[in-house]
């Protein structure tokens, strides 16, 4: 529930600040900011036990895919509905 009420309030945000039509310029911006915040997260739990079952491979490439593409489709959702924020 975290992960969907926290990625959705970031999309909001980002429609309000780039507006209408933005996903194709926002879609790199998020992926490349997803895996700095991963790496930082590795780096952080470094020589944790934690960090081996955070960082297998399908958990890595599951966020890779699904935080970018969940945020553009809240956004994409909040520019059909036209949602005026400013």
């Amino acid at each position: 529930m975290t992960f969907v009420s926290t990625f959705g309030i970031l999309a909001v945000g980002l429609y309000g600040v780039y507006g209408e039509d933005r996903g194709p310029f926002l879609y790199p911006r998020m992926l490349l900011c997803t895996m700095i915040g991963m790496l930082c997260c590795y780096f952080l739990e470094f020589g944790e036990v934690s960090n081996t079952y955070n960082f297998t491979l399908l958990n890595i490439v599951v966020y890779l895919f699904v935080v970018p593409v969940y945020t553009l489709l809240v956004y994409e959702f909040c520019d059909k509905r036209n949602l005026k924020l400013k």
